[in-house]
């Protein structure tokens, strides 16, 4: 005759009491557990992302892990890493810079001497006229003859002289549609007066009514006047 039911009723809220105190403290570890994880993990995922950054040429890439730890000095280390790569790369590139420079001005030194025979002849020709016209002056024919000769020669060397500049000039890349017989011309002009003082005979052959090309004329000029040269 005796009654279970208060036992029974007492020992079933301690056991649910039980199951959900042990739930609680399970799902409190879980996200200990899961906020430790991310805490390791979430920088090496960054550091990785960041290794993926930097060999795609993204230098500027940094993953900035502001911890005291290990990790942390890792992340530094990154960073610094990062930094002295770009820092390379930009001294890289002002040597190409410079490489690209001094094979310009070797192609130049070599054009010049050559350059200023070309130059010298028109002006010998200019000057013999000056020479003349006080006798000639009122020769109408002689007159004629001298502006045109002058003209004609003042012409070539101011286009000697800029076809210098451009060459020597460092410029920037600069696409545009280009007449390629006025590419050509403008390379023969240069490298006529060196061509024949190697004994080497420079035949033209332009097509008439060509294209225009999308290039960067003077970069193509080096390029044409390295081969030849």
């Amino acid at each position: 005759g005796f009654n279970l039911k208060p036992m029974l009723d007492e020992i079933r809220q301690v056991t649910l009491r039980a199951i959900g105190i042990a739930t609680v403290v399970l799902l409190l570890g879980l996200l200990v557990i899961f906020g430790i994880t991310e805490r390791i993990t979430m920088p090496i995922k960054l550091l990785t992302k960041g290794a993926k950054r930097i060999e795609e040429g993204d230098l500027r890439y940094r993953v900035s892990l502001k911890r005291s730890d290990e990790i942390g000095d890792l992340g530094s280390a990154f960073d610094q890493m990062a930094e002295r790569l770009m820092h390379r790369e930009k001294e890289l590139k002002l040597s190409k810079d410079i490489i690209r420079r001094a094979d310009r001005l070797s192609s130049l030194g070599m054009l010049t001497a050559g350059l200023a025979h070309e130059i010298r002849n028109p002006l010998v020709a200019i000057r013999t006229f000056t020479q003349l016209l006080p006798e000639r002056y009122q020769d109408p024919e002689f007159r004629n003859s001298f502006q045109a000769v002058a003209l004609k020669e003042v012409d070539r060397i101011c286009g000697l002289i800029n076809d210098l500049l451009s060459f020597a000039r460092p410029m920037i890349p600069n696409v545009s549609a280009e007449n390629v017989n006025e590419i050509v011309e403008g390379i023969v002009r240069i490298l006529e007066t060196e061509a024949k003082e190697k004994e080497v005979q420079i035949y033209r052959r332009l097509a008439a009514h060509l294209p225009r090309i999308f290039i960067d004329k003077e970069q193509i000029k080096q390029v044409s006047m390295n081969v030849i040269l």
